[in-house]
């Protein structure tokens, strides 16, 4: 913002000068002029050369050329066209102005030209007033031109020229009035230049102010903006390094619950292909012992009780008793092998969300972990072993006949 405002008033000044530069400043016979415009400088030019253009007729007469003069101010009018041209373009513009400060110099030291600052032109433009010999006159003996015919009446405007330049009183007087003229254009030039320097000095000090006040604006609205960014990026930032932390806890709880992941996956597999295949074998086996049992009591029992044998009576008891163990145990492996797929499948789901939570939220605290850990590396029970026991039937019914004999 301080740069900015900066870039703003070295602005405002580089206008200023480039305002100055656009100045024409010349040098005249007794003193300086300046134009603020090419075209002021064009209209002067037309100007000076109005001063003689009515005694061209009478030149001719004379055989006087007036070539050389005009030659010399169309260099000039052409030159301050091209400034008019190029206006816009500072350092051309420069260039140029320079190239026409040379040219009117070389110009008035070669005695090329004459303009109304020189000494001499209020005499030429009263001289041309009484007659125009006599303005045509001061010219001749200025330039030093050649003429032709000779005749009196030339010869007696040369005579008071001559006269004139020789240093009479009205050449004093001329002079005089001239330095007089220069001096007051002087001060009245000083004035306004005065007036303009405190002017623009006035308006620059305003601008300037103006701009600081707008820099004071810029530089504590960007302190505010910078005080909400910031707060912005270090919320963003807090966000950014818990998002990072979670993710690395998530990665390395994945890597850490990777391996039992794999693991309860394959024991639910197994323990679920195992329940199927105890399920059909259990099936198969229960008809199997009820078609036995009832094709034994079709067959050796289907008569009166008093003629069943004590052999055959046991053999049914122990036919029915050891399918009735068969049966059991193939169910208790079925349940037992249906409750492991259930548990395995039921862990890896806990360790799923177990890695969303933690994802997600700061995750579980210390405690609460433990015990979520511990719930899932529990061990398993089967409940085989403890209910895992003999044909209690058979063997209570043999101990009641020994007990008998």
């Amino acid at each position: 913002m301080k740069q900015s405002a900066r870039q703003m008033f070295l602005g405002i000044v580089r206008m200023d000068e480039a305002s100055k530069t656009k100045r024409i400043t010349i040098k005249t016979e007794t003193g300086s002029k300046w134009f603020d415009a090419p075209q002021k400088l064009i209209q002067w030019i037309q100007d000076q050369r109005k001063s003689y253009s009515t005694l061209k007729q009478l030149a001719q007469q004379y055989n006087v050329n007036f070539g050389q003069l005009d030659s010399a101010w169309n260099t000039l009018h052409n030159t301050a066209s091209r400034l008019q041209q190029l206006s816009n373009q500072p350092d051309q513009y420069d260039v140029h102005i320079s190239q026409f400060q040379k040219q009117f110099s070389d110009f008035l030291n070669r005695k090329e030209i004459f303009t109304e600052d020189a000494p001499f032109f209020s005499f030429f433009s009263s001289q041309k007033e009484v007659s125009s010999i006599k303005g045509l006159a001061v010219l001749v003996d200025h330039f030093g031109w050649n003429f032709k015919p000779i005749d009196y009446q030339m010869l007696r405007a040369l005579e008071e020229t001559q006269d004139y330049f020789d240093g009479n009183q009205q050449a004093v007087n001329d002079q005089a009035q001239t330095m007089q003229t220069l001096r007051h254009s002087w001060d009245m030039e000083l004035t306004e230049h005065r007036d303009i320097w405190t002017a623009n000095y006035i308006d620059q000090l305003n601008n300037v102010e103006q701009l600081k006040e707008e820099a004071n604006s810029l530089i504590k609205e960007w302190s505010l903006t910078q005080s909400e960014h910031k707060l912005a990026l270090q919320e963003k930032l807090e966000k950014a390094e818990t998002d990072l932390e979670n993710l690395r806890r998530t990665y390395d709880e994945e890597l850490s619950l990777r391996a039992p992941v794999k693991y309860w996956k394959m024991q639910h597999e197994s323990h679920h292909q195992k329940a199927v295949g105890f399920g059909i074998v259990l099936l198969v086996v229960t008809l199997i012992v009820l078609c036995t049992i009832i094709g034994f009591s079709a067959y050796t029992l289907d008569m009166s009780l008093k003629d069943v044998t004590l052999s055959k009576i046991f053999a049914a008891a122990a036919i029915t008793t050891i399918g009735l163990w068969l049966i059991k145990i193939l169910a208790n492996i079925f349940m037992s092998h249906l409750h492991l797929a259930t548990d395995a499948q039921e862990r890896r789901t806990m360790i799923h969300t177990y890695l969303a939570l933690i994802r997600k939220v700061q995750g579980p605290a210390e405690d609460d972990r433990q015990l979520i850990l511990q719930t899932l590396f529990r061990p398993s029970s089967t409940d085989m072993i403890k209910n895992d026991q003999g044909p209690s039937q058979l063997v209570d019914m043999i101990n009641r006949l020994s007990t008998k004999q």
